[in-house]
């Protein structure tokens, strides 16, 4: 018996009150923590719509600088130290955008890097700061710099600004890692990338930002093959985080997709808190080598990832390959005497691999005179799928033709020699990868293991079953492929008419040299002439290579749902006073009406690629110059105004005979004749736009003057429908100084 309170409990009663008195302890962290996490999601929202409230936010503009100045405020008030650095100040190069890099301590000097773009990343920034909130209370294992970058979307060769200046001052620290995150929305999922151009972002900080994503549930796109196409250099364009591989920092990157609902919005963004939280708690000076080559693996979404590293993989690859070799010297006598038989033939393998080939360029020639026909040539891009099918469909068709119908040809009758011909072909294949990456010839590998035991299976089903699973890999290869898309490679496949094809028919070759084996198999052992399936089935190939080439030219990838992208370049020559309308999109443009300056044109059966004269009847661009000369030098004060503030200006100094360009005001780079000198000017520069400069006086020096604005106020209007239409004005002036 115990007393309580003066009451006497039994000790059933007991345990009913401590489970009583735990459950009301639970609902109550229950109902502390979903507080915790509604506020926070409601703090990160709020930040996140004031981000958005304040417009593009696009480099250098009013609506950037307040966005900074609102995660400034937002820092201050968290007391995390930061710094604000302008990024006007770079020797080549210019822009009026800054980057703002704020520190955590943390109990290692390792350094983890956080980093958002300002432009097109409204939900990261707010999702950085949400972050910061947390680890301020959480004191990290690591050393935390968020940054925040402004100039980070641009066409010069010097952007991304931000991230080079980013990536500038993490230099000197060795021990540091980085993960970007760009969502201007808040996203329905996040496309992870781990690397490009070759790089790829090591074992142990792929397999910790794995673990930690797959745990959270949080929804991602990331694959295996992603890895191969890293290592390959063929995933396409990296944008801005293309800059952080270059420099061998390992940097991964979340990129969002899709806009997510605002219904699970506590869920999500806590979950993705906490992997970011994670990161610091699971990276460990223990493992920091710069493996880069391993494999991937989630084929199910409760189980935990897996990942195999190069070294056991190299042992897994060496020994199926040694249990293939022990495989054939049981098998001695035989594969001995077929291989001497094969040998008396093998002067039709190189023959074979010819034929192949050129059918391969033939379907590339074919595929490149339909899109030249329909003056389309990026056609492919938005159907890639049915151009690959057709591609693959035709060299099938052609490849069963001549087969069936080869009786003239004196090729080997024994199917022998086409099945150890289709092996030797696939462990080539084998041999081609090896040196890109090892860990992708584990397909090719499949397909080599597959081949042997088709080969030494005497079972005619067998066979057909292992020729199958010989082409599980090429079938999950090209759809994954398709599925994401892979671009580069798929233009890869598609139009590259050498090296491209010369990878399609080693690829190939061995699947249709055992289709031939089966062919052959018929009349070497059952003494009649074909199998009537391979009749049907070259019929099926031709009449599928025939419908599609039919289909291909009436193809049309764009509708209501799907516009057609029409870049409108109005360009004004100031002088030599002309005007001119470019017209550039994917496909012919046709028939269509244009409005400009308030007057109706109508323009007949344009091309993709048009250009047109028009009236010129403004100057949208004024350049007024003072001198002031003192001794041999003359300085220069130039003023620019115009209509509407333009998005870029490009000015070049320039002189029959050299000059010296003391200074400007703007940073410049002078060519190496002596004759020229590039001044730099940042995107959206403060309108009119006043700079300086301070040259010799002996030599009469120009200024040619190039401004752009996009979507300018008086803009030409193309009237048509299932249109999306993007318009430019571009002005060209020069001016004695």
């Amino acid at each position: 018996m115990i007393i309580i309170t003066g009451s006497f409990l039994t000790t059933w009663e007991l345990s009913s009150w401590i489970k009583l008195m735990i459950q009301r302890l639970a609902m109550l962290l229950f109902f502390t923590c979903s507080a915790a996490v509604y506020a926070d999601t409601d703090r990160l929202l709020g930040f996140y719509n004031e981000l958005l409230g304040y417009g593009a936010r696009n480099e250098g503009s009013a609506e950037e600088q307040m966005a900074f100045d609102a995660v400034a405020g937002r820092l201050d008030a968290l007391d995390i130290h930061y710094k604000r650095h302008r990024l006007d100040t770079q020797r080549r190069g210019h822009s009026y955008s800054e980057i703002i890099e704020a520190t955590i301590p943390g109990a290692s000097d390792e350094r983890y890097i956080l980093a958002s773009p300002m432009e097109q990343g409204a939900f990261s920034t707010a999702l950085l700061l949400e972050v910061a909130e947390n680890l301020i209370i959480s004191s990290p294992r690591h050393s935390i710099t968020l940054f925040f970058l402004g100039g980070e979307r641009g066409n010069t060769a010097f952007h991304p600004y931000g991230s080079r200046y980013a990536i500038d001052a993490v230099q000197p620290d060795s021990e540091a890692f980085a993960i970007y995150i760009a969502a201007e929305t808040m996203p329905k999922t996040w496309e992870i990338k781990i690397g490009g151009n070759g790089v790829v972002a090591p074992y142990w900080f792929t397999k910790a930002l794995m673990n930690s994503v797959v745990s959270g549930s949080i929804p991602h796109r990331f694959e295996g093959a992603d890895i191969h196409v890293a290592n390959l250099g063929l995933q396409g364009d990296m944008g801005s985080f293309s800059r952080w591989l270059e420099e061998g920092l390992p940097a991964i990157a979340f990129q969002g997709r899709g806009s997510g609902g605002k219904d699970d919005a506590a869920i999500s963004i806590s979950r993705f808190v906490r992997v970011l939280l994670d990161i610091d708690r699971l990276v460990t000076r223990n493992d920091r080598s710069q493996e880069s080559i391993y494999i991937y693996a989630h084929p199910f979404e409760r189980m935990k990832p897996l990942f195999i590293r190069e070294l056991p993989f190299v042992i897994i690859f060496l020994g199926i390959i040694s249990i293939l070799a022990v495989s054939i010297l049981l098998q001695y006598r035989s594969v001995y005497l077929n291989f001497k038989r094969v040998s008396k033939h093998w002067w039709n393998w190189p023959l074979l691999f010819f034929l192949v080939f050129l059918y391969f360029v033939l379907g590339t020639l074919l595929v490149e005179e339909i899109l030249r026909l329909k003056d389309f040539p990026s056609l492919w891009i938005y159907s890639p799928g049915t151009f690959l099918f057709f591609k693959f469909i035709f060299i099938g068709a052609f490849s069963m033709n001549f087969i069936l119908f080869s009786h003239g040809i004196p090729l080997p009758r024994t199917p022998h020699f086409y099945s150890y011909a289709a092996v030797m072909t696939s462990y080539l294949l084998t041999l081609v990868i090896i040196p890109l990456d090892i860990t992708l010839a584990s397909y090719s590998l499949w397909a080599s293991c597959a081949l042997s035991l088709f080969t030494i299976i005497r079972n005619f089903k067998f066979k057909i079953f292992f020729l199958f699973l010989a082409a599980i890999p090429y079938i999950l290869i090209l759809a994954v492929v398709l599925t994401r898309p892979y671009m580069p490679i798929v233009d890869f496949l598609l139009m590259d008419r050498i090296t491209g094809n010369l990878f399609n028919t080693l690829a190939l070759l061995p699947i249709i040299l055992a289709l031939a084996c089966l062919n052959f198999w018929h009349s070497h052992y059952e003494e009649i002439s074909h199998n009537a399936v391979f009749y049907a089935l070259t019929l099926i190939m031709n009449a599928t290579a025939v419908i599609t080439l039919a289909w291909l030219p009436r193809l049309s990838p764009f509708d209501e749902n799907h516009p057609q992208p029409i870049e409108i370049r109005d360009k004004i020559d100031l002088v030599n006073h002309e005007r001119w309308l470019e017209f550039d999109s994917p496909g012919p443009i046709g028939d269509t009406e244009l409005i400009i300056d308030g007057s109706l044109y109508s323009f007949e059966n344009l091309s993709r690629q048009s250009r047109v004269r028009t009236l010129m009847n403004q100057s949208p661009l004024e350049v007024s110059s003072e001198n002031q000369e003192f001794l041999d030098n003359r300085t220069i004060n130039i003023a620019i105004a115009g209509k509407g503030r333009p998005q870029h200006i490009s000015l070049r100094i320039h002189a029959d005979s050299p000059f010296t360009l003391h200074s400007a005001s703007q940073p410049f780079e002078m060519a190496s004749s002596g004759q020229e000198a590039d001044i730099f000017v940042g995107d959206n520069p403060p309108f009119p736009f006043n700079f300086q400069l301070t040259v010799s006086n002996e030599t009469p020096v120009f200024l040619s003057v190039t401004a752009a604005w996009r979507n300018p106020e008086d803009a030409p209007i193309m009237k048509r429908r299932n249109i999306r239409p993007s318009v430019s004005r571009i002005v060209y002036a020069e001016y004695a100084l």
